[in-house]
Formats: C-alpha cells, structure tokens, sequence
C-alpha cells in the first residue's frame, strides 16, 4: 500500500541503529522494488534514503510494476532495470566514490556531533565513529565544497549539544 511491506519494515526498524552508526561507509548498494499496481517509486525512493543514511555511497534504485509492464512494451521495461544494473555496475567497476549530497553531509555532521558530546547516551555511538575515524573527518568520503556546509553543521550542533548538556548537568 505504497509502503515498505511489514517484513521490509521490521528488517529498517531492527537496523535503525546505523542511522547513528553508519558502517557502510564507502560500500555500494543497489535497492529493487517491485510493485503489482503502485507504490515502487516511494518504497525505492524510501530506499535509497536509507541506505544513503547508513553510509551506501550512490545507491542506485531499480523499479518494477507489473501493472505498468502490461501496458508497455516487455523490451522497454527491461531495458529499464538493465540501465540500473548497468549503472550499479559501472559504480562497483570503477571503484570511486561518489561524493555525497548535502543532506549525507548534514546528517553525518549531526550524528559526529553526538559522538563527540561527552553524555553516556552515546557512548556506544562515540565508540564507533572513535574506532573507525569518523569522528575527525567532516565526511570519509570527498565533498568538494560541501565540506562547508558539514562544517558549518556541526559547528551548530556541536554548540546546541554543550547547551543541552549544561542543563542535563544542571538537573543532577
């Protein structure tokens, strides 16, 4: 019903956690979402989001319709999904990065600042981005330009964090 199906669902609730930990940086994904009516391109769309949320650098989306391929050509819907692949494909055989959209680089910055903050309800989160070196680097994938906005993010969220922290101290 234009939605991840309850399985789906459960799998991104149960994973949750790399939203704050996002381990896949650097890895490369590609989401396949199918549908018998409507719906595919919000479930793919939903999707990619995640999985660019979890560290999946370019995520690429594959859609299919079985109500829209009874209408259309076979070889056009085909040659739909072979682009995507194609295009999943050539991302794996080049081996570059892609540099991320702002938002990545907004949410990064948000989740850094919670990992540098010193409360105890992070301390797991901060133990991850400690290890793997996240917590220096404004993004561990090049951005061009929008290191300045990562930057200019965390500097907000870094001085909203110390204010939160100062009345959570202040309580105790």
């Amino acid at each position: 019903m234009w939605a991840l199906n309850a399985a789906m669902k459960n799998l991104s609730d149960h994973l949750s956690f790399n939203f704050h930990r996002p381990a896949l940086f650097g890895k490369k994904g590609m989401a396949v979402a199918t549908s018998a009516g409507a719906g595919e391109k919000n479930v793919a769309k939903y999707l990619k989001t995640v999985l660019g949320q979890w560290g999946v650098n370019g995520a690429v989306v594959a859609t299919r319709n079985a109500k829209e391929e009874a209408l259309l050509p076979s070889w056009k819907q085909a040659e739909k999904t072979r682009r995507a692949a194609e295009r999943f494909y050539r991302q794996l055989a080049s081996g570059r990065l892609i540099a991320p959209s702002l938002r990545s680089i907004a949410a990064h910055n948000a989740f850094r600042s919670m990992a540098l903050s010193k409360s105890a309800a992070y301390e797991r989160d901060a133990e991850f981005w400690r290890q793997d070196g996240y917590r220096d680097r404004a993004y561990p994938v090049k951005a061009g330009v929008k290191y300045a906005a990562g930057a200019l993010v965390i500097a907000v969220a870094r001085f909203t964090t110390k204010i939160i922290e100062k009345k959570l101290l202040a309580r105790k």
